[in-house]
């Protein structure tokens, strides 16, 4: 803060004490607005910081003099330099350049960064992803695996079966309007087409115009129909167009919309739409099939006013999709089209005629004052484009990118709707450049209007945003161009007089913009030496000396400072066959020379085209990128692909600049090409390439560059080292062989002079570098040093870093750096940008090939790989100071910091590991490493595909995750798909961080499935805490992990689970993190709200503030001081009714013991998150066993039900769902006297409603009061839920309707005659359902293998793995008695798993086995059946040790109605899974029993009084014979029991007596109960009691001394024949 500025605060608070901060802030404004409109006021120099320094957002410099209209302006007045001015606290106002600006202001053009003209992209992106849905029956083929294999089982021979490979489902054609109003759009339309194409779910994307003639005939632009069909169309348009009244574009969308999927897009919001051709009716559109154009049901004309129904309203209305550019209109239509959601998405229904037959035109209005206007606009509009319109009250004119810049930084949440709103209202002057800048202008009138609603804090707080976000650079690229004010600038740009930001000098070295210089103009470009060195250099050191081509230099110089023709110099060699003919010296030293005419410096690309290891084009454009400062923030947004799209993002970001661009070694015409075409005015381009361009040769001056000759080679060669010339003095050289023969005659060592001067001699005056490289390694030239290239060689043929250097070369650093610059001194290096060093292309080559050094080479490699390895933990731990993985990989942490390595150079080497290669994943993400990182990580599994171990498991991991970083999010799936379930096998270290990968893919691609992602994340926190030796409970996965599982917690309204994560997750978070314990302290404040805990919820949101200082996150601030806020004022109760006129209210009654019960905790949470709703506007009352909940009467009643309806069965247990509503008046302030309470209550009792509950008892049934019902059947179609019920009234004896019950539609049509047998037959050979049931826990066990995998819960199975299980009880069912029998493999094929056929005389029924987890989902057929197939739907709820199966012929991907399932058997007892209800430690200890008969008998002493299946003991014997091999280990299991005095029983007959006598769980058959017995003694009172063999036994309490049992207890054996008395004896009940 300048020092005047304190002093005149003080002074203000001085002389009036009671002003504030903000009063203050208003006077200095009021101030600085009153000085800027005085007349004769001189204009204060930009630099001039001396009075308050950024206290004047939005002034301007103005022109000293001023002139009218009439007169021509004279030059400005240049302000006066700085007085004392802090050079490193220096701002300069931004002034926005318009085509139509007129104010002189002196100084630089930079492009400001530009943020998107499309809101919430990513939003937008995921509500697109349906389209992502693949056609099944492709063009191309892949290999059947299963068919194959079965073939082969079959035949013996193999024979590949090939199917149908899936591909993307549509072409896509985006038809653009391209009408003058669309003009303001075009911006966004790109926006919203790249979002398109980065959503890569369409096979092409073709964007094409839409045109209208004079006469408003549409221009179509072309056919589109598609052959297959397989074609979506979508038209952009705002249909503000006069033609889009017309019917001719109707008739053209008709054509359209009969024969593809077709869509009509509209940027303006909904409310605006009647306002042009879009005044159409509308209906609810829903497809046939997915991806279908045909509508599922006729759709009726609309009705007509009665006795005006025209002829048009007889013929076929056609409805075609509509929908605005929000996240919810794009996914209602993307869920419509492919995924067949029954709700359908909004549509236009337009007539046979085009339009509909319309009245008269109503006159148009008259125009109203822009200062009326925008007082009705305010009034109207939507808050937050109201606002965004106030906020541009500071400028008179700006373009729309401007505005969206505005938009960005203070009204984030407004979408495109909204700048609509905002630019067609009027208010705004719209004009268009024909250059595509859209500028909008304000009038007077309308800017004082909109002044008055703009307080003073919000103008600060503009400028201070546009300021942050000139300093940050923004997120785009930069395309606002702009004048940094600049008193000594070189010209004088017209610009707006309004400055909207001020760049400090840093802000305007990111900008590219060069120091400010007081040096008078540049000297003519004749005289090179005479340019002042202004421009950055971004080039290696020239080489010193350049000999020669001094005629060449002039000319290159000249070319580049000819002001009218293009400054394009392309540097060959004069013979393309000639190697290092000394182009590259050229063109530094003419860059090192012209870099003072760019005043945004020179820049130095080396591509290497001509050597063995060229590195990709895209990686050096996007380090150029880098360099420009012109990448955006993000890896994932770069909008480039491919080397034309980096093309043009290096030619956008050349635009205002200056600069000379130096490309070495292109032979890449798809390169050069396109930037002498594009290459911006001001901007030079010098190129050097070994060949010849077939560009015009118009387009750039050629320059070859002949080899050295005569003196200048004699030059040279001395210059270089040698006593004498002579040895070249005739012949042709290449300035490289010069060097390198040069120091090698100027060696110290004799032999190494000889033979140089004899092959100097031996040449015949050919100087040819290869040979020379060549003879250099094999005579020995070198001095010792060819063992130094060789093992250089190893790192890269390119460029590589001084400290790459020091890892391959031995010794000291030191003595590394004076071996590199010796090598360089003899030309076999050279210096490169950074302090780097880089081969010639002959010399990497030649030391590339030569022999005889391989022990040499691999200790190089070994070298560089440590080193590497190294490197990559120190930069990942730079990154991810908190992350385990590297501990998790066994890689102990380095003190060194500050590696320079070269990311390129250490993917390349081929011997890379897979730790270093997982840890440079965040480096390898960036665009111009990413194919080197597939090939490194590819080439590493290939060569460990022999020997599966953790090397490839870590390499699949690290693919994943750099699938995942990238945002290929499928791919990243399809590799975890396998890994996880068998990666504790070989590498259980990394199962936490994979488990972790998996449920954030799950839960950022699928979140309508969140109890995927809480399996995974529980499965990464079991697998971090189970490492030994690593402390991951304080890592940043492990909080990941607990952040995942909360995320999805909260999506399946889980709250006390939720509330016990985000524990977990403050323990885990470390104190010095204090931001975000404040985000996770507001997070649970929000739980416990949700839980009907608001004192705990004010606790929690009164510590986040408590831990918010005053310079942290201001929105995590606000939001914790709003919840305080919230939760402090107390509700405030409902007013009470006047006497005569009742409270109306909703009454809902249902069945709940408490509020605090699972189904009223389900519905209050769900009341409470309802818009229409809200926790303040209704209160539940317990009544015995029922819930009665009063709801305010002003709440829509159909959108409450349905809301009820659909929502609350997914919160349950269980999906039944069962109350009574009533609506009306209540008489009484006390609900317990309520007659309208007392009626719901009744209604919920009766006897009616109670069969219909019988009827259907998982599904959802309500019964409504005649008022309420009434209201229902009202509704709109979208919101009335009765439409989906069946009605059926309950009447007195009077005949007056009582109430109404609805319970949900049968589907008769779905229990046909095979289903029906198909029950019936299951019904018969397994009434109780417990084959069924026996074989569904095998078939769990078998594929959950618990001894293998270390897994018990069925939770955790893939969706590959639930295959098995269906073909596991698919195989059992068919070696059983029942009449099914196993598919054939033709039969199968293309068939889901498990498939069966029901063997009956009228012939086979095919049917498919279905398994699905059924923990905590309501019991409903899934979606994706094959359609009219019959499947066997098996559900199992292991924790609760229940299951459930049933009947249901398939509907394709619709989900069958709820009826429509035969239910054989609903949540039936399921052979308990006794180790999942483990303890992991009781579990650790059973499973590391010595032997089979010590884990059985360790399980029973970890679960006394517990029956256990004898299915249960399966995992813990090795044999998985049947239970004949089970029975002698549970037998001997019970002897070793008894020696610990524990008493084993089975269900056989004296079991079952023993069990009663002692009060123990009585064992059925196959199942057995554990207990510690104890010798009785008087203490024991009258505990029960038996006696065997003469002594008296009791259960054990802990305290009791256990002693060995006799031999009398009864045995383990089941009799077949046993009958329930027992015949053994020797025990009686006491």
């Amino acid at each position: 803060m300048p020092e005047p500025l304190p002093r005149l605060l003080s002074a203000l608070r001085t002389a009036v004490p009671g002003l504030d901060g903000t009063a203050l802030a208003e006077a200095l404004w009021l101030a600085a607005h009153r000085a800027a409109g005085t007349d004769g006021a001189a204009p204060r120099p930009a630099g001039d910081d001396t009075d308050a320094g950024r206290d004047r957002p939005g002034e301007a410099p103005e022109p000293a003099t001023t002139s009218t209209p009439d007169d021509p302006a004279p030059p400005p007045t240049a302000p006066q330099p700085p007085r004392a001015a802090d050079d490193t606290a220096a701002t300069r106002p931004l002034h926005e350049r318009l085509p139509g600006s007129a104010t002189p202001v002196p100084g630089r053009a930079v492009a400001a960064p530009h943020t998107g003209g499309l809101p919430r992209a990513l939003e937008l992106t995921r509500a697109l992803r349906p389209w992502k849905r693949r056609w099944p029956e492709g063009r191309g083929s892949t290999l059947d695996i299963d068919a194959t294999v079965d073939g082969y089982a079959r035949s013996g021979e193999l024979i590949p079966v090939l199917r149908p490979a899936p591909e993307r489902w549509f072409d896509l054609v985006l038809v653009v309007d391209r009408s003058p109003g669309m003009r303001v759009w075009a911006e966004t339309v790109a926006e919203f087409t790249a979002v398109l194409d980065r959503l890569g779910a369409f096979r092409t994307l073709q964007v094409t115009d839409l045109t209208f003639g004079a006469d408003g005939e549409p221009h179509a632009p072309g056919p589109l129909r598609a052959a297959d069909g397989r074609r979506l169309v979508v038209l952009v348009s705002d249909c503000m167009a006069g033609a889009w009244r017309r019917p001719e574009v109707w008739h053209l969308l008709r054509r359209w919309a009969s024969a593809q999927p077709t869509a009509l897009l509209n940027p303006l919001p909904t409310k605006l739409w009647r306002h042009g051709g879009l005044n159409l009716p509308t209906t609810r559109f829903t497809p046939a099939a997915p991806g279908t154009h045909r509508s599922r049901v006729p759709v009726e004309p609309p009705l007509t006013a009665p006795g005006s129904r025209t002829a048009e309203a007889d013929g076929d209305w056609l409805p075609v999709p509509v929908l605005s550019l929000t996240p919810h209109a794009l996914g209602r239509w993307s869920d419509t089209l492919m995924r067949g959601d029954p709700e359908g998405c909004t549509a236009v229904l337009v007539p046979p005629t085009g339009r509909p037959a319309t009245g008269p035109a109503r006159a148009p209005a008259a125009p109203l004052p822009p200062a009326e206007l925008t007082r009705r606009f305010l009034r109207t509009a939507s808050p937050r484009a109201a606002r965004l319109t106030v906020l541009c009250a500071p400028f008179d004119r700006l373009s729309l990118r401007l505005l969206h810049l505005v938009r960005a930084r203070l009204v984030p949440d407004a979408t495109v709707a909204d700048v609509a709103e905002a630019v067609t209202s009027g208010v705004f002057g719209i004009t268009e450049d024909g250059g595509g800048t859209v500028e909008l202008t304000l009038p007077p009138e309308a800017r004082e209007v909109l002044r008055e609603h703009l307080p003073a804090h919000e103008v600060w707080a503009l400028h201070q945003a546009l300021d942050d976000h000139i300093a940050d650079r923004g997120a785009g690229r930069a395309r606002l161009p702009s004048v940094a004010y600049d008193g000594q600038g070189p010209r004088t740009l017209a610009a707006e007089q309004e400055a909207f930001a001020r760049a400090s000098r840093r802000t305007l070295e990111l900008l590219g913009l060069a120091e400010p210089e007081t040096a008078p103009d540049p000297q003519p470009a004749d005289d090179p030496d005479a340019a002042p060195p202004r421009g950055t250099a971004h080039l290696p050191p020239a080489p010193e000396p350049y000999v020669g081509h001094d005629a060449l230099v002039g000319r290159v110089v000249s070319a580049l400072s000819d002001a009218e023709g293009p400054r394009v110099v392309r540097i060959t060699a004069g013979d393309p066959a000639f190697a290092s003919a000394g182009r590259t010296a050229l063109a530094l030293t003419v860059a090192h020379r012209m870099r003072g005419h760019y005043a945004d410096g020179a820049f130095f690309v080396p591509f290497g085209s001509s050597g063995a290891r060229p590195e990709p084009v895209t990686s050096v454009l996007y380090g150029l990128l880098d360099e420009l400062g012109a990448l955006p923030r993000v890896p994932d947004d770069d909008p480039v692909d491919g080397p034309d799209g980096y093309v043009r993002a290096v030619l956008d970001a050349l635009r205002d600049r200056r600069v000379l661009l130096v490309l070495d070694d292109v032979d890449d015409e798809t390169v050069f090409a396109p930037l002498v075409a594009g290459l911006p005015d001001g901007c030079g381009l010098l190129v050097t390439s070994r060949g010849t361009s077939v560009t015009d040769p118009s387009a750039a001056t050629t320059v070859d560059v002949p080899p050295l000759t005569g003196e200048d080679a004699s030059h040279l060669l001395r210059a270089s080292g040698a006593s004498t010339g002579e040895p070249v003095a005739s012949g042709a050289w290449s300035p490289l062989a010069l060097r390198i023969l040069g120091a090698a005659m100027g060696s110290a060592e004799p032999y190494v002079a000889d033979a140089a001067a004899r092959f100097a001699a031996g040449q015949r005056g050919v100087g040819d570098p290869t040979q020379l490289v060549r003879q250099w390694l094999d005579e020995g030239l070198d001095g010792g040093r060819a063992p130094a290239l060789i093992r250089l060689a190893e790192v890269t043929y390119g460029e590589f870093t001084f400290d790459e250097a020091c890892a391959v070369l031995p010794g000291h650093p030191a003595a590394t750096r004076r071996t590199l610059d010796e090598l360089v001194r003899q030309g076999l290096l050279d210096h490169a940008r950074g302090g780097r060093y880089a081969f010639p292309a002959v010399v990497g080559d030649e030391v590339a090939g030569v022999d005889g050094h391989e022990a040499r080479r691999e200790r190089a490699r070994d070298d560089i790989g440590r080193f590497y390895r190294e490197a990559a933990v120190v930069r990942y731990r730079e990154r991810h100071p908190d992350s385990v993985l590297p501990s998790l990989l066994g890689i102990p942490p380095s003190p060194a910091t500050g590696y320079d390595v070269r990311v390129a150079n250490a993917l390349g080497l081929w011997g890379l590991d897979t730790e270093t290669l997982l840890l440079l994943v965040p480096d390898a993400a960036s665009p111009p490493y990413r194919k080197t990182f597939v090939r490194a990580v590819i080439h590493r599994m290939a060569t460990q595909a022999e020997r599966p171990g953790p090397a490839a498991v870590r390499g699949t991991y690290a693919l994943a995750r750099f699938r995942h970083d990238t945002g290929s999010t499928a791919n990243a799936r399809e590799l975890l798909l396998d890994l996880a379930a068998g990666v504790r096998q070989t590498d259980e270290r990394l199962y936490g961080p994979i488990c972790l990968l998996q449920a954030q893919l799950d839960l950022a691609d699928d979140p309508s499935r969140p109890q995927e992602a809480v399996r995974w994340a529980s499965a990464a926190l079991r697998g971090l805490e189970s490492v030994e030796g690593v402390e991951a409970t304080r890592s940043s996965e492990y909080r990941d992990a607990l952040r995942c599982r909360e995320e999805a917690l909260a999506l399946m309204d889980d709250h006390t689970e939720r509330l016990a994560t985000q524990q977990r997750l403050l323990a885990a978070l470390p104190r010095t993190h204090t931001v975000e314990r404040a985000r996770v302290h507001l997070r649970t404040a929000d739980t416990y709200a949700r839980l009907s805990r608001p004192q705990a919820a004010l606790a929690e949101a009164e510590q986040a503030l408590a831990l918010l200082g005053p310079d942290d996150d201001p929105a995590t601030r606000d939001e914790a001081r709003g919840l305080i806020r919230a939760l402090s004022e107390p509700s405030a109760p409902p007013a009470p009714p006047a006497p005569s006129v009742p409270r109306e209210r909703v009454v809902i009654a249902l069945q709940a013991a408490s509020p605090d019960s699972r189904p009223g905790r389900a519905v209050t949470a769900l009341l409470a998150e309802l818009d229409d709703v809200g926790p303040h506007r209704f209160t539940s009352h317990p009544f015995g066993d029922e819930l009665v909940l009063l709801v305010d009467g002003s709440v829509p009643l159909p959108r409450l039900v349905r809301a009820l309806a659909e929502r609350l069965p997914s919160r349950l247990e269980r999906g039944a769902v069962r109350f009574a509503v009533h609506r009306g008046p209540m008489d009484g302030t006390d609900p317990a006297t309520d007659v309208a309470v007392e009626y719901t209550r009744t209604m919920l009792r009766s006897a009616e409603f109670g069969k219909a509950r019988a009827n259907y008892p998982d599904d959802v049934v309500l019964c409504a009061s005649p008022e309420a019902y009434a209201d229902l059947a009202a509704g709109e179609d979208e919101d009335a839920p009765v439409r989906e019920f069946t009605a059926r009234e309950v009447r007195s004896a009077s005949g007056e309707v009582v109430c109404v019950v609805l319970t949900p539609p049968v589907d008769l049509s779905a229990y046909d005659t095979e289903l029906l047998g198909l029950a019936r037959v299951f019904n018969e050979i397994d009434p109780e359902g417990r084959t069924l049931a026996g074989i569904l826990r095998d078939a769990l066990d078998t594929v959950l293998d618990p001894r293998a995998t270390g897994r018990f819960d069925p939770e955790e199975l893939t969706d590959r793995e639930r295959l098995r299980v269906a073909d596991e009880i698919a195989r059992a069912l068919d070696a059983g008695v029942a009449p099914f029998r196993l598919r054939r493999t033709e039969d199968r094929t293309g068939s889901p798993a498990g498939g069966l056929t029901w063997q009956r005389p009228q012939g086979a029924v095919p049917f498919a086995v279905v398994v699905s987890p059924g923990a905590g989902r309501p019991l409903t057929a899934p979606a994706g059946l094959p359609d009219g197939a019959l499947s066997l739907l098996l559900y199992a709820d292991d924790a609760r040790a229940r299951w459930s199966a049933g009947l249901v012929r398939g509907r394709g991907d619709q989900t069958p109605a709820a009826g429509a399932v035969v239910w054989l058997h609903r949540d039936a007892p399921l052979p308990e899974n006794v180790l999942l209800t483990l303890a992991p430690e009781d579990r650790r200890s059973v499973l590391s029993g010595p032997d089979d008969v010590g884990r059985v008998a360790e399980l029973f002493r970890r679960v006394p009084f517990r029956p256990v299946p004898a299915t249960a003991l399966r995992p813990l014997v090795h044999d998985r014979l049947g239970d004949r091999v089970l029975d002698p280990v549970i037998r001997r299991a019970g002897a070793a029991l008894r020696e610990d005095g524990v008493l084993l029983l089975t269900g056989n007959a004296r079991g079952r007596a023993m069990a009663e006598a002692l009060r123990l769980p009585v064992p059925r058959t196959g199942t057995y109960v554990s207990a510690p017995l104890a010798l009785r003694r008087s203490a024991h009172g009258a505990r029960p009691s038996v006696t065997v063999d003469g002594t008296a036994w009791v259960v054990a309490r802990e305290d009791d001394v256990r002693t060995p049992l006799p031999s009398g207890f009864p045995s383990l054996r089941v009799r077949r024949d046993a009958r329930p008395s027992d015949r053994e004896g020797g025990a009686r009940r006491e």
